[in-house]
């Protein structure tokens, strides 16, 4: 008899004692076998545990009877064996009185082989151990010699032989019995039941033919009296046991519902079929099946569901319509496949067709070798491909697809997103530099594909998208080429953006840009940058010069290293700096090399194309000018302020032609008011219509004219035209060398004459004019001073109007004698006049 203890707590899953068979010489010894686990429940092999078991009376909480340990080792499956009574213990088995209460087995255990035990369970023995009460049977407390009629023999070696009509007898027999050897013998704890099971037996129940035996009606009831079903086993374990490959195989054929372990092939079945699906050749050694026509032909294969096929060998198919075809596949669910070699198909409709290969979803396949496909529809035909959403693909190899309706077509890449555009991938099984490796659709349909992002295996990248405001069909977009240092950005309506147009390391951004030159920048709507080094920043802006930097709206720099800012502006001179609006630039200057006389910096305020001026030229030599626009209405020249470097020379004001052109312009000269001239060298120039044409000449006023070195006209039409010359007044003329004519029409034409009043005239040499009056004046001559056209001089005293000079003789300059002595004598002083105290000292 055999009986499985269960040990339930940490580490023992299973604790199992075997009492060998009954027999009429009962050994003291019961057989415990036991598997043991650790806390992770992995099994405990080929390793030494302590074990202490313990006999107990009356409930797991009674009193210990009988009490041993042992030191055993486990084999290689985590088994132990041990036989009770053969431990180390001070007690005896043999004292235990089985007949005296219940019994329970507790088990203690120290997986470290200590006497730590950490395990323990607590089994209530049923029957097995009423094999050692019998054995008290052997042997009678009072030897006698049985002559009771009911035996015919009774010995310890053959046992007891009963008639069939002693049986029937037997009971009457009892009611009277009164023999005390037999009351003393264990038939006397026969029961009146027992006797009617026994008498029972002529029902014919069990029905032999031949070798066979079968239960006529009723139920079979093992350790249960009164089963419930055809077979009740109570408190313990079916146990099936052969030999693989020996004894029957497999007889029963055809459908129907039932269950069966076939120990000859060690195969299992449960449940229902409709033909051959569980006949010997669909079942495979080693294999399981449960359900409705599951079959499992494959060795060690299992198949649970229904219309399950696991026909290859250690493979797996459960659910509905489940198929393996290779060996160690799984397919689990609902019309799956898993045909290549240790794949796996998972979900509904999903075929798992290459070797490795897995597919989990709805309809989604996997057909390269060592490929997945998740998702709805996805397929992964790429060898090592990976394909999940829905109705992606990945036909490249070591491919990988994912989102809605995305195909990684090139090796090695990934494609995510939705409907992205396949034209960038190309090579499908080796790397090709120019493929993609990354792209992210955003697509709207499978004939409106197109890619959000895109990047390339040399490095390069690129960012698209759609246009999200009017008519506009061209998509914006990123994209950085690796190889030639090219970024861009934003949107183009044609091939601005094509190879030819992409200067290496260079920057786009914007609307239809162009950045084609080597090292170039193009930012904004239109710009162009074509030359190496170019810059062109704003709308419509142009740099096509070596360095050029154009920003603003319609600027062009086309000057070598030529700097354009603002509205209209044009830099064509090399190295110049324009901003503003609709400058004027010369036509001739020089785009490649330095000219000192070309514009440098130049400040425009034109209005149109066909009206461009500036507010403020620099020139390359430094020379500066300053424009304005007079605020006179109808005037068109404008007024200007510039400073001439390499002359030295200023000039402030308005011209109405040449008259601060280069030949007008003196150095070291200064010219400030309206068509203004100051020609000579360290002239001085300032009005309205001043001339100073000559070497440190100066001319002041209205038409004035200084044109000899040395010459100074200041006023109204006054003319200097001698050397040192020097006429101030309206119309006043300065003609002889050193002369001084002051006044009006003062006319000084004799050398170092002095004309001074209205209408003085002073023409001789050395004259010194003054005329007072208001009619013309006489000329005076050389060396005469004439003081014409005065009613009084000097108050009441009579003046003479004639030089005193007529009325002395022995005239002698006092320029050689100690003069300064002769006035230090004077004895100065101050007064005030009598009639008018308010007067000033004099």
């Amino acid at each position: 008899m055999k009986c499985k203890c269960f040990l339930t707590a940490v580490l023992v899953f299973v604790s199992m004692f075997v009492l060998r068979d009954a027999m009429a010489q009962a050994p003291g010894k019961i057989s415990y076998q036991a598997v043991v686990r650790n806390s992770a429940h992995q099994l405990i092999v080929n390793q030494q545990v302590g074990i202490r078991i313990s006999l107990i009376q009356n409930g797991p909480e009674g009193a210990i009877v009988y009490q041993e340990t042992h030191l055993a080792t486990t084999n290689v499956n985590g088994l132990l064996s041990i036989e009770i009574g053969a431990g180390n213990t001070s007690d005896d088995l043999g004292e235990v009185d089985w007949s005296q209460g219940s019994y329970y087995l507790k088990t203690e255990v120290d997986p470290e082989g200590q006497d730590n035990y950490t395990i323990v369970a607590t089994n209530e023995l049923l029957s097995v151990p009423y094999a050692l009460h019998a054995k008290s049977a052997e042997q009678l407390s009072v030897p006698i010699e049985e002559s009771d009629p009911v035996f015919m023999n009774w010995n310890r070696m053959d046992g007891i032989h009963i008639i069939e009509s002693q049986i029937v007898d037997l009971q009457a027999y009892l009611l009277e019995e009164s023999d005390p050897h037999f009351t003393g013998s264990i038939a006397a704890t026969i029961s009146q039941e027992d006797i009617d099971t026994w008498n029972s037996a002529n029902n014919e129940l069990w029905v032999a033919n031949g070798n066979n035996i079968s239960y006529v009606s009723g139920n079979v009831g093992i350790g249960e009296g009164s089963p419930l079903e055809k077979l009740h086993v109570k408190d313990g374990v079916i146990l099936v046991s052969g030999s693989n490959g020996q004894g029957n195989s497999l007889t029963i054929t055809g459908a129907g519902s039932r269950m069966f372990f076939n120990p000859w092939n060690a195969s299992f079945r449960a449940g229902i079929v409709s033909g051959s699906q569980w006949d010997a050749s669909n079942v495979g050694s080693n294999s399981i099946a449960m359900g409705e026509n599951a079959t499992a032909s494959g060795l060690n294969a299992i198949a649970f569901g229904r219309d399950v096929k696991a026909n290859s060998s250690f493979s797996i198919a459960i659910g509905k319509d489940a198929k393996t075809t290779n060996n160690f596949s799984i397919a689990i669910g609902s019309e799956v496949e898993s045909s290549g070699y240790e794949s796996i198909a998972l979900g509904s409709q999903t075929k798992a067709f290459g070797d490795r290969s897995t597919t989990i979803g709805f309809k989604s396949q996997a057909s390269g070798t060592n490929s997945i496909a998740m998702g709805f529809d996805t397929r992964a035909d790429g060898y090592g491909s990976v394909a999940s959403g829905g109705e992606t693909k990945a036909s490249g190899k070591y491919s990988f697809s994912m989102g809605n309706t995305t195909h990684a077509k090139a090796y090695a890449s990934l494609a995510l997103g939705q409907y992205n555009d396949t034209t960038v991938m190309v090579n499908s099984l080796t790397w090709e530099p120019t493929d993609a490796v990354i792209v992210v659709g955003n697509g709207i349909g499978a004939f409106q594909r197109s890619n959000a992002f895109v990047m390339f295996k040399n490095g390069s990248a690129r960012f698209l998208g759609g246009q999200q405001d009017g008519p506009d069909v061209f998509p914006t977009k990123v994209l950085w080429d690796a190889p030639k240092g090219v970024f861009r950005a934003g949107r183009v309506d044609g091939a601005q953006w094509d190879e030819n147009n992409c200067g290496v390391n260079s920057f786009a951004v914007g609307h239809n840009t162009i950045a084609s030159g080597t090292n170039t920048v193009a930012m904004g709507n239109n710009s162009i940058a074509s030359v190496t080094f170019a810059t062109a920043i704003g709308y419509y802006s142009k740099a096509s010069s070596y360095g050029a930097v154009a920003m603003g709206l319609f600027t062009e720099a086309s000057g070598w290293g030529s700097f354009s800012a603002g509205f209209n502006t044009q830099a064509s001179s090399y190295n110049s700096f324009v901003i503003g609006r609709f400058n004027q630039m010369p036509s001739n200057v020089n785009s490649l090399s330095w000219v000192s006389t070309d514009p440098l910096f130049v400040v425009g305020n034109g209005s149109s194309n066909s009206s461009r001026s500036n507010a403020m030229l620099l020139l390359k030599n430094g020379s500066v000018s300053f424009y304005g626009t007079q605020l006179v209405a109808g005037n068109p020249f404008p007024t200007r302020l510039f400073w001439v470097a390499d002359k030295a020379a200023f000039r402030s004001g308005r011209v109405d032609g040449t008259q601060w052109d280069d030949s007008n312009i003196g150095i070291m000269s200064f010219s400030s008011g309206l068509n203004n001239i100051a020609s000579g060298p360290y002239s001085f120039a300032a009005g309205y219509l001043a001339t100073a044409s000559n070497a440190y000449s100066i001319a002041m006023g209205y038409n004035v004219i200084a044109n000899a070195a040395y010459a100074v006209s200041i006023g109204n039409l006054a003319n200097a035209t001698a050397v040192s010359a020097v006429a101030l007044g309206s119309y006043a003329k300065a003609y002889g060398e050193g002369s001084y004519a002051l006044g009006y029409s003062a006319e000084a034409s004799g050398m170092y004459s002095i004309a001074m009043g209205n209408m003085a005239k002073a023409t001789g040499s050395r004259a010194f004019a003054i005329h007072l009056g208001s009619n013309a004046a006489p000329s005076v001559g050389n060396s005469e001073f004439i003081i014409s056209g005065a009613s009084l001089i000097g108050g009441n005293l009579p003046w003479t109007n004639n030089s005193d000079r007529r009325l002395k003789k022995d005239i002698f300059y006092l320029d050689k004698e100690n003069n300064l002595d002769k006035i230090m004598k004077l004895k100065g002083v101050r007064y005030h006049w009598i009639e008018n105290d308010s007067l000033p000292y004099l």
